[in-house]
């Protein structure tokens, strides 16, 4: 704990603030979510209380069924949804040859790659032979 509540959370060199009374961590997760991330866990934890205590109320039974009091409204079928003017969604541009990554031979060679292959020596198989005997 460094003050006012504020703890300190240290992961792979990084350190990470975690606000117990705002209920914010410095990776931005717990805000964005609603539940504890690991660092604020890790503070809840050593407080030797429940993290499911410090979950958002959206997460909770009685806001389900707050939600769906009404039940659910059905949707119209796609046929009667209004029409805009807009284009329809359109199908990927056409492209030449095969899709994946390019034979060997047609692929652009690296920095470190010859960029032909006369450059290695290759031994006829009747030099081969000769060499063996």
């Amino acid at each position: 704990m460094a003050r006012n509540n504020i703890h300190e959370v240290w992961e792979s060199g990084v350190g990470y603030s975690v606000d117990m009374d705002a209920r914010t961590c410095g990776c931005r997760k717990w805000q964005m979510v609603g539940i504890p991330c690991s660092h604020a866990a890790s503070v809840i934890i050593g407080k030797k209380e429940k993290v499911e205590d410090y979950a958002s109320d959206y997460y909770t039974k009685k806001r389900w069924r707050e939600t769906y009091l009404d039940g659910i409204r059905t949707v119209q079928g796609m046929p009667l949804w209004p029409r805009l003017n807009k284009l329809p969604v359109l199908p990927p541009p056409w492209r030449r040859g095969n899709p994946g990554r390019p034979s060997n031979h047609a692929r652009r060679k690296g920095r470190n790659e010859s960029s032909s292959s006369s450059n290695t020596k290759k031994m006829t198989r009747e030099k081969k032979d000769h060499d063996m005997l």
